[in-house]
């Protein structure tokens, strides 16, 4: 173990250089004075230390580490990443604060020798709001299940995820991949103009998640998406956006999906049993949406899908909606394709107007005799319906 007193003094720049050829600990440590410490090499264990005034924590190099457990002050911590692969290692359990962790790749030296990826352990199951800002180049894959951990059961706090700046945009090579598991109550928010595809997020107790993907390239970002408890989902993608099998969209009520160019997959979310509204967007020659069945039998809640745009069409799975159904899709300029309906009080379908045409499996009250039953395709180009029953 390392014993020592070492004390800035009174500058507003200091900084603290901890350079270990073996992981090394500071058991008796004081620390003050330094605004930033960086670690070099390997992993330096600073939880028995006593620190105070350190505004930033760097981790420079692939092997660097840090150990700050039971953390008192809200933490920012920014690794530094090159052209080099490797983990660096951060642990901070049992400190209940916020976390900023910011990722910032050496620009030059991606672009002469390509961004290797980063990818990192983190232990932070007691951190409240954390934020993960990936620089441009940075190439960032979390790999193994349970690599990347914030939060637990009883705590809240939202995530905060930004990926790549619009000044440099697709052409960054930006990429953020892998696993990262939220385990608070709260909000997700992620915002990307780098490549998100083969992202794994495990939020189980989130309430609320919010995707703007505005990654351009020709590429589809495919994700898996698990936030089971998520009452309100919305996404927004610049191209491509799709779920892969793994993701849970189970309790939603309210999802908006803006497809501004190409097609949002949303239908691994699975049965969307409790939802309530879904608004369906897309001003591109190719934007379409599909999702997957809505509604279970029980609901009281009427189930309104309302859809704008959508050149290349608008699709779901089987409808059940007891409380009733309103489709809205007279401002749709694509196809419009909703699966076999059973619903009851009031079943009321506009159609899109141009040519977009109109399909419709069979329709079936789920109370004989109940309700009213409305489709309105005067302006539509074609229309198919399949059996009507009662």
């Amino acid at each position: 173990a390392i014993s020592a007193t070492l004390n800035g003094g009174e500058g507003e720049n200091d900084e603290l250089v901890i350079s270990l050829s073996a992981a090394g600990k500071f058991a008796d440590a004081a620390i003050s004075g330094f605004e930033k410490v960086t670690i070099a090499g390997d992993t330096a264990t600073l939880t028995d230390a006593t620190i105070s005034g350190v505004s930033e924590y760097v981790l420079d190099g692939v092997n660097a580490g840090l150990v700050l457990r039971n953390a008192t002050e809200d933490l920012t911590v920014t690794s530094l990443v090159g052209t080099t692969t490797g983990g660096q290692t951060m642990d901070f359990s049992g400190s209940s604060v916020a976390l900023t962790w910011n990722v910032t790749a050496n620009e030059d030296a991606v672009k002469a020798s390509g961004a290797q990826a980063l990818t990192p352990t983190i232990k932070a199951g007691a951190v409240s709001n954390v934020t993960i800002n990936v620089g441009d180049y940075a190439n960032v894959n979390t790999a193994t299940d349970g690599n990347v951990v914030f939060g637990s059961c009883g705590l809240t706090g939202d995530l905060n995820i930004n990926v790549g700046t619009e000044s440099v945009g697709s052409s960054s090579k930006t990429v953020f991949t892998g696993y990262v598991k939220s385990q608070n109550e709260g909000e997700i928010n992620i915002t990307s103009y780098g490549d998100l595809s083969g992202l794994k997020l495990a939020a189980a107790r989130a309430t609320t998640l919010n995707i703007d993907d505005k990654y351009a390239s020709a590429a589809t970002d495919k994700v898996i998406l698990d936030v089971k408890a998520a009452t309100t989902i919305g996404i927004e993608a610049a191209k491509g956006f799709a779920l892969a099998n793994g993701s849970s969209f189970a309790k939603v009520e309210n999802l908006t999906l803006t497809a501004n160019a190409g097609k949002i997959e949303a239908a691994s979310g699975g049965k969307l049993e409790n939802i309530v509204s879904v608004s369906a967007a897309g001003s591109g020659s190719d934007s379409a949406v599909e999702i997957g069945a809505l509604g279970r039998t029980g609901t009281t809640s009427e189930i309104n899908i309302n859809a704008t745009g959508l050149a290349g069409g608008f699709s779901t799975g089987d409808i059940i909606a007891p409380a009733g159904l309103t489709v809205t899709a007279g401002e749709m300029t694509g196809n419009l394709k909703l699966g076999s309906i059973t619903a009851g009080n009031t079943i009321d379908i506009v159609g899109p107007s141009g040519s977009g045409s109109v399909t419709i499996g069979a329709i079936e009250a789920s109370t004989a005799g109940s309700g009213d039953l409305s489709i309105v395709l005067a302006n539509t180009g074609s229309g198919s319906i399949g059996n009507i029953g009662s």
